[in-house]
């Protein structure tokens, strides 16, 4: 059920996010054609209307996560959401997976974008140049990684535990929000339930911030980064431990935030 669920969810912010994705690669596409054949005027108000897609898919990406998440289990659409037979994680699952693919795609595109303006922009010398540099680097590093297994183990490592430390933290975001909306549910924030989500997330943000504060702190007293008995042989473990206990931190933070959002959303939740 949460992969018809997941499925729906998608479907539903692609209606707004693949437009946008579109216009964003096609004026990407258009600026780098005013740059080669120096349409000056042209390409200012290209570059105005390139910024201004860029802070739409910002302003439309944190917007689409808040109202889809609101609308479909605290709105009107709940009715139909809560009475789905699934549960309350499997919703809660959908949701957090649904707007993360989207967040990693709105970052993908935004990347591509840039990525296509500076090889339109740029001397095509220069960025041939600048292709071969980036593909000896490359080369060189596999070749690194295949003479010393040892590396090869402490890179991969390294590499997987900050994609889930990436993903960790997107889902934090995500759980702010939701709980945040949550506490919409609850006295005194029934008395009007967007403004008292706003203040339920500022409310949340207090205590979160402090929390995190004092892990960051405290990783960072422990000071055995460095001081590992494999640091000077695999400069990659400290780091590779460093990604560990931010990881295992946010996670925790993840838990704490899901577990009132979840009591709420099953016991707490009123559509009336």
């Amino acid at each position: 059920m949460l992969g018809k669920l997941l499925k729906y969810d998608i479907k539903s912010m692609a209606h707004t996010f693949v437009p946008l994705f579109i216009a964003m690669l096609g004026m990407s596409i258009l600026n780098i054609l005013f740059f080669q054949n120096e349409w000056i005027a042209a390409l200012i108000g290209g570059g105005a209307i390139m910024a201004g897609l860029l802070i739409a898919l910002l302003v439309t990406t944190i917007v689409m996560i808040i109202t889809q998440f609101y609308h479909s289990v605290l709105g009107d659409q709940g009715y139909l959401t809560n009475t789905l037979p699934v549960s309350v994680d499997t919703i809660l699952f959908s949701k957090m997976i649904s707007a993360t693919v989207w967040i990693i795609l709105s970052g993908i595109t935004a990347v591509l974008s840039g990525f296509i303006l500076l090889a339109g922009s740029a001397l095509s010398v220069d960025f041939i140049a600048f292709i071969h540099t980036v593909g000896t680097f490359f080369s060189q590093l596999a070749a690194l990684l295949a003479s010393d297994l040892t590396q090869t183990f402490w890179f991969v490592l390294t590499m997987v535990l900050g994609i889930l430390l990436i993903l960790a933290s997107i889902a934090n975001e995500l759980l702010h929000f939701y709980c945040a909306m949550a506490c919409s549910q609850l006295y005194p924030f029934t008395k009007n339930r967007v403004v008292g989500s706003v203040i339920a997330y500022l409310l949340i943000s207090i205590p979160l911030s402090v929390v995190s504060a004092f892990i960051m702190a405290g990783i960072a007293a422990l000071d055995t980064f460095s001081t590992l008995p494999t640091s000077e042989t695999n400069p990659l473990s400290g780091l590779c431990l460093m990604f560990f206990l931010f990881l295992v931190s946010t996670m925790l933070l993840n838990v704490l935030l899901y577990l009132p959002s979840r009591y709420i959303l099953k016991n707490k939740l009123n559509l009336e």
